[in-house]
């Protein structure tokens, strides 16, 4: 099959001049670009709204989440607590000793 040195445009092609062809398809080449372009930026903002929404779930959470001077603060208090308990069963093991010697004391005097 031999390429014909000068186009034969049939049917419709053949109304159309070279100038208004080229000038067609940079019409076509935009408006495809345009819908890549429309379709992309669809893509891209649905996707910055994926990490909008996931930001605002991981900035949720640390709100609700102790602080290290909360947690300082916290520990503090539990080793004072702790003490306090350790004191209390101390007394309350010595107490238990007086109540036995009274107990003793009063029933077998």
């Amino acid at each position: 099959m031999e390429i014909p040195s000068q186009p034969s445009y049939t049917g419709v092609m053949a109304k159309y001049t070279e100038e208004e062809l080229d000038r067609v398809i940079d019409m076509a080449a935009e408006r495809a670009a345009d819908k890549a372009v429309g379709a992309y930026m669809e893509e891209t903002n649905h996707r910055f709204d994926l990490v909008m929404e996931a930001t605002g779930f991981i900035k949720d959470r640390l709100k609700n989440m102790v602080t290290r001077n909360e947690f300082n603060d916290l520990h503090t208090d539990v080793k004072v607590i702790r003490r306090a308990v350790t004191d209390t069963n101390k007394d309350l093991k010595d107490h238990g000793r007086r109540i036995k010697r009274l107990e003793n004391t009063v029933y077998h005097a």
